[in-house]
């Protein structure tokens, strides 16, 4: 029962006391009433005081009773509370382990789960394992319990065992469904290698595996099937067509035939069809551009092995069997066909021809022009005109190769460049063969090759200055003046100071002092680059100018007046370092010949001459010198029109001349050169005169 709070006057256990009332006598006189009364008043008192005590002592009993009764209430009420909390946590304990076992089943059974699926169990093994697991986690939770709590947990473990044996069982199941559909799938992936070549039986194959009594129906149900077998419908359609794309990519016409089969094909998926149409469309636009290309390509080349027969044949060159054979099979089936095979037919006139000297082509030409000329033969006269003139380019390119492609010699002689006595020796063969090659040419040819002579001048430019002088010396001896010129003419290309010495070794022009001017300019030169000679004082500036004043007209290019320009310094740089009387005017007489001013033209005279021999020379040229000069007494030409070498020598006199190479020179007459051919300026060098 709840205890009540203490308060005055009160004890707990004990019954309330109050203090007895104090009784007042009343005041008055002492009589016996009086006391008879106070008498029977005190014995009121007394007893109810007595009342009082017992009823108290009673109350007192009461209460001690009652709380041995709460008491014992009390302790029973604690046990039965202890035992229920005992009872209680055991059930914690046991729902607890119960729960500890159904995760550990769970966790258990995804890891075997995985093993089983990669193959890592059988169905057996993962039975017993899952089994063996149940047992053995059961009995360790269990052995962890009291008794009373084992009793629950026993009923607990009930839900989480069957559970697991059912997973188990469900596990199991997939299992040899997910076994089932692999082999199925297998046999899917076979069937899509034989859509590969052939759709249609793979198709009815896939309808019989696929279909409402096949065995992926009864494994995965009709729908999955179903959605499976359309599936296997458009892959198959799918891998078929890549492959026949794949097979027929250069095969338009077999492109063109299976882009309609793919539009038509209902299998399909319409992106893959849209995706396999555009391949098709691409692949067919990269072999309209091949065979476009391909065919541009041979066109291309059948073009070039025309022009070639046909440059051959323009040029006068004879046609090697071989060279012939091989245009020809390149040219067949082309509309040039035809037309080849007339020129090949011809090539051996046109070759005859062209193995011709220039003179002799001349003759020809001159003949046909005199004889009056047809349409046909108009035509053939152009022709052979257009041999000539090919004839000459290449002459004057390189006449040792010319002569040896059209026939005049056998081949070009070798020449060994490696010292003064390989290149000596090795000329002997050259100079041998010069001579036909000079009628060939029509004029004194250079025994080098233009690529020799360049190589030369490199060989010759890296010596000293005497050592230069002594190879060009004894290039001089072996070769002679002419050609020595016409060597001088190919150096000027690559050293145009050598060119120049050369030219003056050539023709042995000395200075007054006895001293080889080709020398005196290599000296010269190789003293401006050294610096012993000061080439930009005041001194040499003046004489620069002296010079050029006196030079400028005399030549009709600027590069020519250039060269005579240094050359002309050269000789007055030599004439400083050989200390020497140094004279502007006397080193233009020696590098150049000196100026002299004829029909209002300055021309380099030759050297050794005066203005009075170059104007009786010049008065002595007759039609003989033109004729000489000019190689032939056929007409010459002024710009599109023909002139006669009588008329040339009569209008010389009046005429004015131009420096046309050293002591050579061109006619001009009014406005125009006088040419050998309407291209070629006629060079002619003045008759010797005695004074």
């Amino acid at each position: 029962m709840p205890r009540m709070p203490a308060a005055r006057g009160y004890q707990p256990g004990f019954a309330t006391v109050q203090a007895p009332q104090r009784v007042q006598a009343p005041a008055g006189p002492s009589t016996g009433a009086g006391i008879e009364r106070v008498g029977e008043a005190l014995g009121r008192i007394g007893a109810d005081m007595g009342r009082r005590e017992d009823q108290a002592l009673q109350d007192a009993q009461d209460a001690a009773a009652q709380r041995a009764v709460d008491e014992a209430r009390a302790a029973e009420q604690a046990r039965r509370e202890a035992a229920a909390e005992h009872r209680r946590i055991n059930g914690i304990r046991a729902a607890n382990a119960a729960v500890e076992l159904e995760l550990g089943v769970a966790a258990a059974q995804d890891e075997l789960n995985d093993q089983l699926a990669r193959g890592l169990l059988t169905g057996d093994q993962y039975r017993s394992k899952m089994q063996e697991f149940i047992g053995t986690r059961t009995g360790e939770l269990r052995q962890g319990l009291d008794p009373d709590a084992q009793v629950d947990f026993d009923r607990a473990a009930v839900r989480p065992t069957r559970t697991a044996e059912l997973g188990i069982m469900r596990s199991l199941r997939d299992h040899r469904k997910r076994e089932a559909v692999a082999e199925l799938d297998k046999a899917g992936e076979l069937l899509l290698r034989e859509a590969v070549r052939d759709l249609p039986t793979a198709l009815a194959r896939g309808q019989a595996l696929y279909g409402r009594e096949g065995p992926y129906a009864s494994t995965i149900g009709i729908d999955q099937a179903q959605k499976q077998g359309q599936a296997f419908r458009e892959r198959a359609a799918g891998v078929h067509f890549a492959q026949r794309v794949t097979d027929s990519q250069n095969d338009p016409r077999a492109l063109a035939d299976l882009r309609k089969a793919i539009g038509a094909n209902r299998d399909l998926d319409p992106t893959r069809q849209t995706a396999l149409i555009g391949q098709i469309d691409s692949r067919t636009t990269v072999l309209e551009n091949r065979a476009q290309a391909a065919a541009q390509r041979v066109e291309r080349q059948q073009t070039q092995a025309f022009q070639s027969l046909q440059t051959l044949v323009d040029q006068g060159l004879p046609l090697k069997p071989e060279f012939v054979e091989q245009q020809m099979r390149t040219l067949k089936g082309s509309p040039m066909a035809a037309t080849a095979a007339e020129l090949v037919k011809g090539s051996a006139e046109t070759a005859a021809f062209g193995s011709m000297s220039v003179a002799q082509m001349d003759g020809v030409l001159a003949d046909m022009r005199a004889s009056g000329m047809d349409p046909a033969s108009s035509k053939l006269y152009q022709r052979r005109m257009t041999i000539r003139n090919a004839a000459e380019s290449a002459y004057r390119a390189d006449p040792w190769r010319a002569a040896s492609e059209r026939g005049v010699i056998d081949e070009v002689p070798p020449l060994d460049l490696s010292s003064i006595a390989a290149v000596g020796e090795s000329l002997t063969a050259r100079m041998a063969e010069a001579p036909t090659i000079d009628i060939a040419a029509g004029r004194t040819i250079s025994p080098l090759r233009p690529e020799e002579a360049e190589g030369l001048a490199d060989t010759i430019g890296a010596l000293p200055v005497p050592e230069r002088s002594r190879m060009l010396g004894a290039i001089h001896q072996a070769v002679g003046p002419e050609r020595m010129r016409a060597i001088a003419e190919q150096m000027k290309v690559k050293d145009t100071t050598l060119g120049t010495a050369a030219a003056a070794m050539a023709q042995g022009i000395r200075t007054e002092a006895g001293v080889d001017l080709g020398q005196l300019v290599l000296r010269g030169a190789d003293a401006r680059k050294s610096g012993l000679v000061n080439d930009s004082d005041a001194t040499w500036r003046q004489a620069r100018d002296e010079v050029v004043k006196t030079l400028d007209g005399a030549y009709a290019t600027p590069p020519a007046m250039q060269a005579a320009v240094e050359a002309v310094m050269n000789v007055y740089a030599g004439q400083i370092a050989d200390g020497g009387r140094v004279n502007a005017e006397q080193a233009i007489r020696m590098a150049t010949g000196g100026i002299t001013e004829y029909n209002g033209q300055k021309i380099p005279m030759p050297y050794g001459w005066d203005a009075r021999r170059v104007r009786k020379s010049i008065q002595a040229i007759d039609t003989a010198h033109v004729v000489a000069q000019a190689g032939s007494d056929r007409p010459l030409w002024i710009g599109n029109r023909q002139i006669l070498p009588e008329d040339v020598a009569r209008m010389v006199k009046h005429a004015q001349l131009r420096s046309a190479g050293p002591s050579r020179y061109a006619i001009r007459i009014g406005d125009e050169l006088v040419t050998t051919d309407g291209r070629r300026p006629l060079a002619i060098a003045l008759p010797e005169v005695s004074d």
